[in-house]
């Protein structure tokens, strides 16, 4: 299914410059003056409802400058994840949210680490249940369930599962999940089993106590694959990041704070291997403090 290209614009009406686009979403940025940015009302502005005008301009801003192709509509012969095309409102709203998140990363990150494509979908089912949030494709796919009310509702949400299932692939490409998970399962050395299914379905014994010892919440708790993406989503926000280092520093028990400090440790130590040294200890200081913007890694060369 397509989406409906609406009113014919003409040609010289849809053209606007690389470097425009760039400067567009510079000025959004000091305008803010803080690292989230409302690009799409931003660009609403220029477009005003000519969202095939702006869908176009954001695609093509994120194939040339980061490298993924932006897909809609259910994956191709996919059994298991169903649903439709976003209409052009949702698109703009969504690609809107994806660049504000997106310009966090170092322009080469996505095409080196092997992040192919963001797909957009609307009135997800997952075998047959209602669905949003999102899902990764292993093969190099993040996917954005996409649901019109939560939304709008909760757009820090969905910027999360961005980064929540940005970390998935991630972690999947370098190697596989196997090692990491044991790792992850040794940090805790408490001679117990420390993860546990979520939703009351507790089913293994020797669980840890209490989520919140050791964790950043119940999700994080089921599994090391799940941790591992929540402290993931954690870092790549300002504000939560800082809420992280503050209670890591907080900490009184030592064997909590180690654990903490450990998982933190290997999730930003990770984030710089798979950025070539760009996502270093003067990012994560810039993320917390609102200075990552458009442009921020082009204008700083590594280890400045």
């Amino acid at each position: 299914m397509s989406i409906d290209a609406g009113p014919e614009i003409p040609v010289e009406q849809r053209k606007i410059s690389r470097r425009g686009f760039l400067k567009l979403l510079g000025a959004a940025a000091a305008g803010y003056g803080y690292a989230i940015y409302r690009y799409d009302d931003v660009l609403s502005g220029l477009f005003g409802n000519k969202y095939d005008r702006y869908a176009e301009q954001a695609k093509s801003y994120l194939k040339t400058e980061y490298g993924p192709d932006v897909l809609t509509g259910p994956p191709e012969n996919d059994t298991i994840i169903t649903g439709t095309n976003l209409n052009k409102y949702e698109l703009r709203r969504g690609l809107g949210l994806v660049i504000e998140e997106v310009i966090k990363y170092p322009p080469n990150f996505f095409r080196e680490n092997g992040v192919t494509a963001i797909r957009f979908l609307n009135n997800v089912k997952v075998r047959g249940k209602d669905y949003y949030g999102g899902f990764a494709g292993l093969e190099g796919t993040i996917g954005i369930a996409y649901a019109a009310q939560p939304f709008e509702i909760n757009r820090e949400y969905f910027r999360g599962v961005f980064h929540h299932e940005l970390l998935h692939i991630l972690d999947y490409k370098d190697g596989g999940y196997d090692q990491d998970n044991q790792q992850w399962r040794d940090l805790h050395n408490c001679g117990c089993q420390p993860y546990r299914e979520i939703h009351g379905r507790d089913k293994e014994e020797g669980a840890a106590p209490s989520p919140t010892d050791w964790f950043l919440n119940t999700y994080g708790q089921k599994n090391p694959i799940e941790d591992r993406a929540e402290f993931g989503r954690f870092v790549m926000s300002s504000g939560l990041h800082r809420d992280l280092v503050q209670r890591i520093r907080d900490e009184k028990e030592g064997e909590k704070r180690r654990i903490l400090g450990d998982k933190y440790k290997l999730t930003t130590e990770a984030y710089k291997k798979w950025s070539g040294g760009l996502m270093d200890g003067r990012y994560w200081e810039n993320l917390m403090s609102g200075k990552v913007q458009t442009g921020y890694f082009p204008s700083r060369p590594k280890g400045e």
